[in-house]
């Protein structure tokens, strides 16, 4: 399918998502409910918190955060809480957890699978390929190179975000393991409670998940670039080579399907081995439906490696996301505790259910698309763009109008308010004309008092202008001289630069300030070792940051 050439491969490639798939968006965007969301019957809804605050205030809003009463929120807004949403979601069930956010772009607000992702992803299962039962391993670097050296195998291949049309609220519990107590043998089960209450009995709630995802069925495009095969084969031969040059020679001369042949392989392993783990610990409720799911994966992997199948991201777990790579078999962990790592076993994992199906997260189906799948897949995505686009023009239309109708009843209170306002002077008018010949006397003596406090002032900004001209003449080589305690002579220095009109300190006081800072250090050097920060931001201002850093470099050797 590839040649060898002088410019780079391009695969134009559909990710279709065989079960849920999250790529987090970072903990501080997952969504806290009644602040970011409420539960209300058979509907999740992502809330708009500027239309709600503009409907109940801010006042009652803070006060239903704070006790975080959903209830009562949908209540105040008199159960039209559908107004104040951005988006609705089917209810997968109740959560005590926050729900984890799915990430999105920040043009458009929508999902999307990073490049980085995929890369990771794919990288990990390279890494099984390339050690090839030779573990264990110390060095990576010396596996697939570094970014240093300039021979970091993966910046050879370039992947490109995948972007999705609409997510989905997948419910998820933890499938984990348990001691009989009669017995002491373990048993499957699903974990209720933080600590110690696995049963074999299934619950929907109780210590599960919701996260938002991209459910099956959905797919979406990107690209995978590797580099022109003379390029690869240039710089490889003028820079010091890390091992397995053969088999990465073979990913970029044989491009994608021998990558898709490297990754399906690693899958059904890896897969073969979860079906043994619950086929082994099968005592729990659904275990069979999870079973029967691990095997359509493995129906789905094609033999002629036109596609690759896969796992990623978030319930991955330890085996998914280590490659694979520290254990011939996933039961091994139970029965053999991971001394590299405090004996742990690694006996749970995370599973989605939805209608009844019971599914292990984050597997995809990779296919390359031929010019004419790529052309009508670019036009579905031109579509969606533009239904995107007009969302957004009818948003910016009722925004607008919203401003307009705001500005309307804000003129309407600046011109009752002006009316009040007159009605004031009128009233105040009258007040002033009765009392007249006693304000003329109290303005005389006002008056009096007046230029004595000017007479004051200007006495005392002689005074500051003269304290200023002593400051400046005197300078701040004498202060300094020989001293070596900067909390004493700081205020001084201070004093000398505001007298200065906060220009920096300079010439034979900029000298003796060096010294100063020099002698504090050595006396010090503690509260001095961080740039930019403590006594530095001091001298930062009366040098300017520039010179600082020339200071802090010359002075501390850093």
């Amino acid at each position: 399918m590839t040649q060898k050439n002088n410019i780079n491969n391009t695969f134009h490639i559909e990710l279709e998502v065989l079960s849920p798939l999250h790529i987090g968006a970072g903990s501080e965007k997952d969504w806290v409910e009644t602040a970011d969301f409420v539960f209300d019957d058979k509907k999740v809804y992502k809330l708009n918190q500027k239309k709600i605050i503009k409907k109940i205030g801010v006042d009652k809003y803070s006060s239903i955060l704070l006790n975080r009463n959903s209830r009562e929120l949908i209540n105040t807004l008199s159960g039209e809480i559908q107004q104040y949403a951005d988006e609705s979601f089917d209810n997968p069930g109740v959560s005590k957890n926050d729900i984890k956010a799915h990430i999105r772009t920040g043009l458009d607000n929508m999902p999307y699978v990073p490049g980085s992702s995929l890369k990771g992803a794919i990288r990990s299962v390279l890494l099984n390929y390339f050690l090839n039962g030779n573990k264990p391993y110390k060095d990576e670097k010396a596996i697939f190179g570094s970014s240093t050296d300039g021979d970091e195998f993966m910046r050879f291949i370039k992947i490109s975000d995948a972007h999705f049309d609409k997510t989905k609220l997948v419910n998820t519990k933890i499938f984990n393991l348990t001691q009989d107590q009669e017995t002491r043998e373990w048993i499957g089960g699903w974990k209720h409670e933080f600590r110690n209450n696995t049963t074999t009995k299934f619950k929907h709630t109780g210590f599960n998940t919701i996260y938002e995802m991209i459910d099956s069925g959905n797919s979406g495009n990107f690209t995978i670039d590797f580099i022109s095969p003379d390029i690869f084969s240039y710089i490889f031969n003028n820079i010091k080579q890390q091992g397995n040059f053969k088999e990465k020679e073979s990913i970029i001369f044989k491009g994608i399907q021998y990558l898709f042949d490297i990754i399906n392989n690693h899958t059904e392993s890896y897969i073969k081995k979860e079906i043994e783990f619950f086929k082994k610990y099968n005592q729990a409720e659904s275990s069979d439906k999870i079973i029967s799911t691990y095997e359509k994966f493995l129906d789905s992997i094609p033999k002629d490696s036109e596609s690759a199948v896969f796992r990623m991201s978030a319930g991955s777990g330890f085996h998914g996301i280590t490659g694979d790579l520290r254990f011939e078999s996933h039961l091994l962990t139970i029965s053999n505790p991971d001394k590299e790592n405090k004996n742990k076993r690694y006996k749970s994992r995370k599973i989605a259910f939805s209608d009844g199906n019971f599914m292990p997260m984050g597997f995809i189906k990779l296919t390359v698309l031929s010019e004419e799948e790529r052309e009508r897949s670019q036009e579905e995505k031109d579509k969606r763009l533009e239904a995107v686009r007009q969302k957004k023009m009818k948003e910016e239309k009722e925004r607008i109008e919203q401003i307009r109708l705001q500005k309307q009843r804000e003129e309407e209170a600046r011109q009752e308010k002006l009316r009040q306002e007159e009605e004031a002077k009128r009233i105040e008018q009258e007040r002033i004309d009765r009392e007249n010949k006693e304000k003329e006397e109290l303005e005389e003596a006002k008056k009096r008092k007046a230029e004595n406090l000017i007479k004051r002032q200007q006495a005392n900004i002689q005074e500051k202008e003269s304290r200023k001209e002593e400051i400046l003449q005197k300078g701040i080589v004498d202060i300094l001289d020989g001293k070596d305690d900067f909390d004493e002579r700081k205020k001084n220095i201070e004093e000398f630069y505001k007298a200065n009109e906060a220009n920096y300190i300079k010439d034979k006081n900029k000298e003796a300030l060096h010294s100063f800072v020099k002698r504090c250090i050595q006396k010090n050097n503690r509260r001095w070792k961080k740039f930019n920060k403590g006594d530095w931001r001091l001298i930062i201002k009366w040098i300017g940051e520039e010179e600082a850093e020339k200071w802090f470099s010359g002075i501390t050797g850093k």
